[in-house]
């Protein structure tokens, strides 16, 4: 085939027109002269970029709608955070509320510590001090009992005395060191009575005086045997 053949072709018209010949009246066909069928080149190019328009259309609705369902979404989750965090700051503040309570109830009770624990100290203090009124009470009533009013007990019997106290003990030579002499107003011949926690023990006569002190004889030798250092001595007056 030459060019100048292929050029014809070329610039021969493309759509071909094909026709039926029209069916007779009677034939019960239908007409088909109306139909017909163009065949010829197709040009691709206007068709793609409208696919394209579209398509990019579609993209942009899809991305658009998902967008908007994860913004809905999203504020439904905020929503139901935001819920619950307000429901732990409620709960938060009514702990707070609680601890505070509890608090102040604690520092009830410390204040009421400190006031039993003070009051207890003074009922201690007070109960001491009443033990040892009651102790010297009774140890002098126990002295009394021991010891009775022998200065009383003479009066009564009309002597007048005055108390010493027997220094040193001699049963051997039956006598016994008084811790009183001429300055203290003591003589001799002078008689003194010996007593131990209240009970006579017997009677003994100054032999000797000195300035402090004096010497006494006991005549009973069972007596002289119970008299013992530290023992009441009571000077008999004329």
């Amino acid at each position: 085939m030459s060019l100048t053949q292929l050029e014809q072709d070329y610039n021969a018209p493309s759509p071909v027109e094909i026709a039926t010949e029209p069916a007779p009246p009677d034939s019960g066909k239908v007409d088909q002269s109306e139909n017909k069928i163009f065949v010829g080149r197709f040009d691709d190019s206007f068709p793609r970029s409208r696919f394209l328009t579209i398509l990019s259309f579609l993209m942009a609705v899809i991305c658009i709608g998902w967008l908007s369902y994860s913004i809905f979404k999203g504020s439904r989750e905020l929503a139901l955070v935001t819920t619950e965090l307000e429901k732990v700051l409620v709960n938060r503040a009514f702990l707070q509320g609680q601890m505070t309570l509890l608090q102040n109830h604690l520092k009830e009770k410390d204040i009421a510590i400190g006031q039993l624990t003070e009051n207890l100290r003074s009922a201690r203090e007070s109960h001491q001090v009443q033990m040892e009124r009651l102790k010297r009470f009774y140890d002098e009533k126990l002295k009394a009992l021991e010891n009775p009013p022998v200065l009383e007990n003479l009066k009564a019997q009309g002597l007048h005395a005055s108390k010493g106290m027997v220094l040193t003990v001699h049963p051997a030579q039956h006598f016994v060191i008084v811790d009183k002499g001429f300055n203290q107003g003591a003589h001799e011949g002078q008689w003194i009575q010996i007593y131990q926690k209240g009970t006579l023990l017997g009677k003994g006569k100054l032999e000797r005086v000195y300035q402090n002190l004096s010497a006494a004889t006991f005549a009973s030798e069972y007596a002289i045997g119970q008299v013992e250092k530290g023992d009441q001595a009571y000077f008999i007056e004329p």
